[in-house]
């Protein structure tokens, strides 16, 4: 099995329970789900089909619930769509409701688009095919001459990439997801179109307040940033301090952001999570075309050799796995090229990609001494040590690591963090007591025999 984590999203391709298992036997190890489609009834029984497989396997398999988000949209056009020619001027309305010959408004979804767009600033639609520049503002209306043409038909999405968007990054829809998220017991939440730490700030005090409400004692449920606009660029390591995991957007983020910066920025943010500690998925678009056919292309494996190149924890499946017509395939698949990557020279931390800072110099040392002179087959740590048990994966060791979880929800949110394979064990009174109660659990789960030569981190 890879030591990159597989993220899959969930969909009608995969919600049959023969599907969901053969996936997690393949190598899911966190399933997602989409909050910008489906009812709450629909993800609950998505949540009790992966809870259920979960324990029959004895595999964990963490649930992570993505929230819809601020999207914003153009609103209800013709049946056929609205040419937008190249030339013409287009006029934006967040008042009007629906497109008529005789306003010729087109619909916006955001109360505050006439408010927050000046003249030049970008919109661009439909993922950035077609393209206006802002002229005029005006009233509250917005006047846009067409750069880039195209047929526009309704909902498309909206991307502000030059403006500065006051939009709050919790919806009402968003808060009554997260409510439903805390009574169903997921292990992560993301957070969609971030941007800033104080985004995150407010998710996290909405949970506790929803668990207070609901009189559920203090989950610790994880919260995910996703990365896709340009601000949360602009405020990345005020997030990353923040978050409990980035999530990197890349399809949103191609459109507020030039394409070919997109790859230089992933190799930034990957590097900093790394380095502080925190897990990492690099998302959108990884196996794209299989939705449609068995087969990646060669530049799709390359996209997720890359990846795993650049020390990503985990990468995703989006559309492959949740609407696509192979998605045990896209899962295997991701493994395969996982795998391979990481048994060559290029999936190694250089030297000069180090995070080692004055407070793990010392766990730095004890492992490349441990690797070299007494033959370490494990890494062997414990969250009830704190900070040391997720230093460990930060550099990438090259043999295995069980950490030991508290609980089985800190065991779940494990599924995450490159490399580790988490176990449930109690708090040990010592770090020897831990050592040999580790071994023990180990032993009788058949993760390891009884001659495996361990090294057990414990900070003590």
């Amino acid at each position: 099995m890879s030591r990159t984590k597989i993220v899959c999203t969930i969909g009608p391709a995969s919600e049959k329970e023969a599907t969901l298992k053969k996936m997690i036997l393949a190598g899911m190890g966190v399933a997602r789900l989409n909050f910008s489609h489906g009812t709450h009834e629909q993800h609950q029984g998505f949540i009790d089909t992966i809870r259920g497989l979960s324990v029959s396997l004895n595999i964990p398999v963490a649930i992570m619930q993505d929230l819809q988000g601020p999207k914003i949209r153009v609103g209800e056009l013709p049946v056929a769509g609205l040419k937008f020619l190249e030339g013409k001027t287009i006029h934006f309305s967040p008042k009007a409701k629906e497109y008529n010959d005789r306003d010729q408004l087109v619909p916006v979804t955001y109360g505050g688009f006439a408010r927050d767009v000046k003249a030049q600033d970008r919109i661009m639609i439909d993922d950035g095919n077609v393209v206006c520049r802002v002229t005029a503002v005006h009233k509250g209306m917005v006047s846009a001459r067409v750069e880039v043409g195209g047929l526009v038909t309704s909902h498309k999405g909206v991307n502000l990439p030059d403006s500065s968007v006051r939009l709050s990054a919790l919806t009402a829809k968003d808060q009554k997801d997260v409510a439903f998220g805390v009574r169903a017991g997921v292990d992560m939440i993301v957070l969609s179109f971030v941007s800033n730490g104080e985004d995150l700030r407010k998710l996290r005090e909405l949970i506790k307040r929803e668990e207070k409400r609901q009189g559920i004692k203090p989950s610790n449920i994880e919260i995910v940033a996703k990365v896709e606009r340009a601000d949360a660029i602009h405020h990345i390591d005020d997030i990353i301090e923040e978050a409990d995991a980035i999530m990197l957007g890349r399809g949103d983020l191609g459109v507020e952001i030039p394409a070919e910066q997109v790859p230089l920025h992933q190799k930034e943010i990957v590097h900093k999570c790394r380095c502080a500690g925190i897990p990492v998925i690099v998302a959108t678009q990884m196996l794209e075309s299989m939705k449609d056919k068995p087969r990646a292309t060669r530049a799709e494996v390359s996209d997720v050799a890359n990846a795993v190149i650049d020390h990503t924890d985990a990468i995703m499946l989006s559309a492959e796995s949740a609407t696509g017509k192979f998605p045990v395939k896209a899962v295997e698949t991701l493994v395969t090229v996982a795998e391979a990557t990481e048994a060559s020279v290029y999936s190694q931390v250089r030297p000069d990609q180090l995070c080692v800072n004055d407070a793990d110099t010392a766990l730095v040392d004890q492992i490349r001494v441990a690797m070299e002179g007494d033959k370490v087959e494990a890494i062997v740590s414990g969250m009830q040590f704190g900070d040391v048990a997720l230093t460990i994966n930060r550099h990438r060791p090259q043999v295995p690591i069980f950490i030991a979880a508290l609980d089985e929800k800190q065991a779940r949110q494990l599924c995450l963090s490159w490399g580790v394979t988490p176990f449930v064990l109690k708090r040990a009174r010592s770090a020897d007591t831990f050592q040999k109660a580790a071994r023990a659990a180990l032993e009788e789960q058949k993760l390891i025999k009884k001659t495996t030569q361990l090294l057990f981190i414990t900070g003590a």
